[in-house]
């Protein structure tokens, strides 16, 4: 009884993360709803720390998405616990840092929407890109290389552009009103210097793991 309770909750979790998972590819800008006490603090107008509102729906998205993208993309090596939770801690803060910083952007711009807005729509977006991304490098490595680690690499990261020069600039222009002549700078800016900022995250972890990427080897 207690597995068919189990396999029920499994079952009505992974529907209503692919359900989630859908709708943020076809609504980007729909955040979710039901905001909770947060894990974040900004400044409000008058200089004052305040608590920045997010539905805690987000780091559950959030968190299932890093599993799923990282499961895939250390497929066919050992696995750890431990690497995962530390990816999961450098995703994170990544993330949200970068998105504040584009927040900032859209803020210069005279883009009119909260921040809170801008991290939800941000984390949706990265969260569903770091799955699809993941997902095609290794099924694209493993058709032409055989799954050798920099090619995977490698086409993780043209998804990942190809993906967010689509999705975050509009995103980020519907959802602070911004002009439409904001879109090549928007999309350099985030798409690009998103990649770039991995980019260097993968080369600072070969450096650590020459081994995976056969640095140094025959």
């Amino acid at each position: 009884m207690d597995i068919e309770k189990t396999l029920k909750v499994v079952a009505e979790q992974a529907t209503g993360y692919f359900t989630s998972f859908v709708d943020v590819l076809a609504h980007p800008v729909r955040r979710f709803e039901m905001p909770a006490p947060s894990l974040l603090l900004a400044t409000d107008s008058t200089g004052e720390l305040s608590y920045v509102r997010l539905s805690p729906q987000v780091w559950t998205f959030l968190a299932i998405s890093v599993f799923l993208g990282a499961t895939v993309q250390v497929a066919g090596r050992e696995k750890s616990w431990e690497e995962f939770g530390t990816a999961l801690i450098i995703i994170v803060l990544s993330w949200v840092t970068f998105a504040s910083a584009l927040h900032g952007l859209c803020r210069l711009l005279r883009g009119k929407g909260p921040y809170e807005y801008t991290i939800s729509v941000s984390l949706q977006i990265l969260s569903v890109t770091f799955v699809i991304s993941n997902l095609a490098g290794f099924l694209l490595s493993r058709l032409v290389a055989d799954g050798h680690m920099t090619v995977r690499l490698g086409s993780l990261l043209a998804f990942e552009f190809c993906i967010l020069i689509v999705y975050w600039p509009v995103s980020l222009i519907t959802l602070h009103r911004l002009p439409k002549w904001s879109w090549p700078l928007l999309a350099l800016l985030a798409s690009g210097g998103f990649v770039a900022l991995n980019l260097a995250l993968f080369v600072v972890y070969a450096i650590n793991h020459p081994e995976r990427f056969n640095i140094g080897g025959s």
